[in-house]
């Protein structure tokens, strides 16, 4: 094996790994073999002083130490007593390896490749972004030019008109409901033509439609549908005439028979103190006096104030159906509250009485105290609605302005009799 220093080789420091662990290996062996020999060959006196070896010695055992070790300097251990390797190596191991210089090159690239991407990445994306939308036309907000309520306005009086005039499929057919309100999607506009003006927006109104019963046909549903047209400016009209189309029927069994509160018991039918308290109720609700309503229901909260009807004359009352809401507390429960149905026939006490048709309404009512001699309707509200009645719910709160507002009403000036 050629000596460390010969041309034909290259340094140690450009050794692999793998190589230089060997290497590592050898000259550790080398080196205490070495130490076994330095010691031999140096005299130890009587007194157990060193000898000291003449100069040729020295210079032949140097030369013998490179012979033995051919690989020069490699590694050199701190504080060692025996300097056995030569000073004059070319080249020794170094950190800075052609695979580490390698490394480093590759990281500097790398870390420079990413920031030059964070930066142009982002302005890459933007321009292909600008570049894909600048062609695009933007679409309108699909909204109406005008309020709603306008359109449908419109709507209405046009489908009325439309029934009224005889050019209807039906006769005597009115408007019951709206129903809905329904745009239609505009067309796209491009953004660079200026001179274009935008398209009205385009929307559909539909309404139900009764046809009330004749001496040959039952009444009959029908939607009624009208396309309307509008502008920023404000500008509303219908395109073209209505639309019917008939609803279906309804099938199935009559239901109007049904229990109004089915999570209630059915009570007994009301005895003579229920219907006296119903019919006081009646006549001070048809009175058009807030004092009389007031008393009849017993309130005696002073913030409390009951509007009643003004310009109704009471024809009479009908009970109907009843269920008991809460029982009293005892060893054999009797009803403390129910609810009835009742029905009040009134008719219009205004102009000539003679001629006013008779109405009917149907309430629900609440009875307090039905255990007691003096039973009296202390709620009422609309049919089903009994099982939700709280006692004194129809009251107002009681101001100044309220009651002027209730004592304008008098009952004399309306031809009300007795």
């Amino acid at each position: 094996m050629p000596p460390p220093n010969s041309a034909a080789q290259p340094g140690v420091g450009h050794l692999s790994g793998n190589r230089h662990h060997l290497i590592y290996g050898m000259v550790k062996g080398q080196r205490r073999r070495a130490n076994t020999m330095a010691l031999s060959t140096r005299g130890i006196g009587e007194e157990g002083d060193v000898d000291t070896p003449e100069e040729d010695t020295t210079k032949g055992s140097q030369r013998d130490r490179k012979a033995r070790n051919p690989l020069g300097k490699v590694f050199k251990k701190r504080n060692s007593e025996i300097d056995w390797l030569p000073d004059d190596v070319v080249e020794v191991p170094r950190d800075e390896s052609a695979v580490a210089r390698q490394l480093a090159r590759r990281s500097r690239w790398t870390i420079g490749y990413i920031k030059v991407c964070a930066v142009v990445a982002p302005i890459l994306l933007f321009g292909v972004v600008l570049a894909v939308t600048r062609d695009q036309p933007v679409p309108v907000e699909d909204k109406p030019a005008v309020a709603a309520d306008r359109v449908r306005a419109e709507a209405t009086v046009a489908v009325e008109e439309w029934l009224d005039s005889g050019e209807a499929p039906i006769r005597g057919g009115k408007i019951v409901q709206w129903e809905s309100t329904r745009t239609l999607p505009k067309a796209k506009v491009d953004p660079r033509n200026e001179t274009a003006e935008p398209d009205p927006t385009m929307q559909t109104v539909r309404f139900v439609v009764n046809r009330p019963a004749t001496e040959d046909k039952e009444a009959a549903l029908y939607t009624a549908e009208v396309l309307t047209a509008s502008t920023e400016a404000g500008a509303v009209s219908t395109v073209g005439a209505p639309a019917l189309m008939p609803m279906l029927p309804s099938m199935g069994e009559d239901l109007s028979s049904v229990n109004r509160w089915p999570t209630l018991e059915e009570a007994a039918d009301p005895d003579e103190r229920v219907e006296a308290a119903i019919t006081d109720w009646a006549k001070a609700l048809t009175s058009g006096s807030a004092q009389t309503l007031r008393a009849a229901v017993d309130d005696a909260d002073p913030d409390h104030a009951y509007v009643a009807f003004q310009g109704m004359r009471l024809q009479g009352t009908s009970l109907g159906d009843s269920a008991v809401l809460e029982w009293t507390d005892s060893e054999e429960p009797v009803p403390s509250r129910i609810v009835v149905s009742v029905t009040l026939n009134m008719t219009d006490r205004s102009g000539n009485c003679s001629k006013c048709a008779e109405t009917a309404s149907e309430f629900d009512v609440l009875i307090d105290e039905v255990d007691t001699v003096t039973p009296r309707v202390v709620a009422w509200g609309g049919p089903g609605s009994g099982s939700t009645l709280k006692p004194y719910q129809n009251a107002v709160e009681a101001n100044e302005d309220l009651e002027e507002a209730l004592e304008q009403y008098d009952p004399e000036a309306t031809g009300e009799e007795g």
